[in-house]
């Protein structure tokens, strides 16, 4: 199979996953955008291509989307692609175990999107350094040696934006209290950061936030 088959083959996948994070309900939403593709998939043999794809397990909408997506153009490319799909993760070390497993399948592409990108970087470093191109979505790993190509939104941009309806709203005047994302990953501290200099930027101290709680997420089955 071609380098340039595979390629078409990856990003016909990774568009379709692009497209859930565009909803409103997410963790990751605004616009997706791919950044640092780094050099080319490596050449597979002949027949089907190998996309292994690993998600946390669903715990609100968005990410119930990003695995409905999947597994569809998984279905969509029919025998030109052999997708295997994990989605059942409730914690970074149940991820990392699954990688893990992934990894011994030998796929062609593995497309991960972590449960917290620092935690899951040594793993997505092992596949990496065994010759699988890496494809991160949405949540950063923390070394960009671990990954070939990151799939995301404009999550500082979305915090800014979140800033300056405040900024509006309050009129510049008030307290507020920020609910955040889950604590440590790139998406939260990204938002906030955005957050925090629009109101900044624009009210100059006339809107204080007086308190911030991360969420606390439980996963149960579905």
């Amino acid at each position: 199979m071609s380098v340039k088959r595979l390629v078409l083959l990856l990003f016909a996948l990774l568009a379709l996953l692009g497209v859930a994070a565009c909803g409103d309900d997410d963790d990751g939403g605004g616009e997706s955008v791919l950044t640092e593709e780094k050099g080319s998939p490596a050449q597979g043999g002949e027949g089907p291509v190998k996309v292994a794809f690993s998600t946390p397990a669903a715990d609100h909408g968005w990410l119930k989307a990003i695995s409905d997506n999947a597994k569809q153009a998984g279905e969509d490319l029919g025998e030109e692609v052999d997708l295997t799909v994990n989605d059942s993760a409730a914690s970074s070390a149940e991820q990392a175990d699954q990688i893990e497993t992934l990894i011994q399948g030998k796929p062609d592409v593995l497309v991960i999107l972590p449960f917290e990108g620092e935690a899951l970087t040594p793993v997505a470093q092992k596949a990496t350094d065994a010759g699988i191109p890496v494809v991160n979505v949405d949540r950063e790993f923390s070394t960009p040696g671990a990954f070939r190509t990151w799939i995301g939104g404009d999550n500082y941009g979305i915090g800014y934006q979140a800033g300056n309806y405040f900024a509006d709203e309050l009129k510049c005047k008030g307290n507020v209290v920020e609910i955040q994302g889950i604590a440590g990953i790139s998406v939260t501290e990204l938002r906030t950061e955005g957050f925090n200099d629009a109101i900044e930027q624009r009210c100059k101290g006339g809107i204080k936030v007086v308190a911030r709680q991360d969420l606390v997420l439980t996963v149960e089955p579905m």
